[in-house]
């Protein structure tokens, strides 16, 4: 998993990283967004992004993520 923050926005992502493939993400950026507004860095986005990433990984299957 992959959480990256910057000023403006966050992005979540499930990689697996033995495949090279993002197996699901999220973010204030696009469509998973919702009509997050352009400075969506902040910690109500936060819980908006991870719900939506966690809804993501287990649309996918992913049940656990490994920390290596």
């Amino acid at each position: 998993m992959s959480v990256c923050f910057s000023s403006r926005h966050i992005r979540v992502q499930f990689i697996d990283d033995t495949a090279g493939l993002t197996l699901a993400s999220a973010s204030t950026v696009g469509k998973t967004a919702g009509g997050i507004g352009k400075s969506a860095a902040n910690v109500e986005n936060a819980k908006r992004i991870g719900k939506l990433a966690a809804d993501a990984a287990r649309a996918k299957g992913i049940e656990k993520v490994e920390m290596k």
